[in-house]
């Protein structure tokens, strides 16, 4: 699963990483995320109209900060890019949703290439 494996690479920047890898770590991440905050609301009381901080959904974004950073960086790295390139607000969507280099780029070999040195 994409999940586990860029859990696994959390601070790995070097690389690159698949579309799949990369929308398959984002779904997980807002779909864990959505019910953390809703086992907040029911343990805590929250509301999402009181604009609180709630201490779950807090330390949920802080497990998924680096892992998700990491992830994105090996994402613009397989379309040829920078991994600075994360910082751009909608440039780094675009490029996210664009097919990765065929074959080795300067910043690593073709992730669909080697699927199963990954396996």
């Amino acid at each position: 699963m994409y999940f586990i494996g860029a859990m696994k690479k959390y601070i790995v920047f070097k690389g690159r990483a698949r579309r799949a890898e990369y929308w398959s770590f984002t779904l997980c991440t807002v779909l864990i995320s959505i019910i953390v905050l809703e086992i907040d609301i029911k343990i805590f009381g929250y509301s999402i109209y009181l604009q609180q901080s709630s201490l779950l959904q807090n330390i949920v974004s802080l497990i998924f900060f680096l892992p998700s950073l990491a992830v994105s960086w090996r994402r613009m790295h397989d379309v040829g890019k920078s991994g600075f390139f994360t910082f751009v607000p909608i440039y780094n969507l675009i490029l996210s949703l664009r097919s990765g280099e065929t074959g080795d780029n300067e910043y690593g070999p073709d992730p669909k290439v080697n699927l199963t040195s990954e396996n």
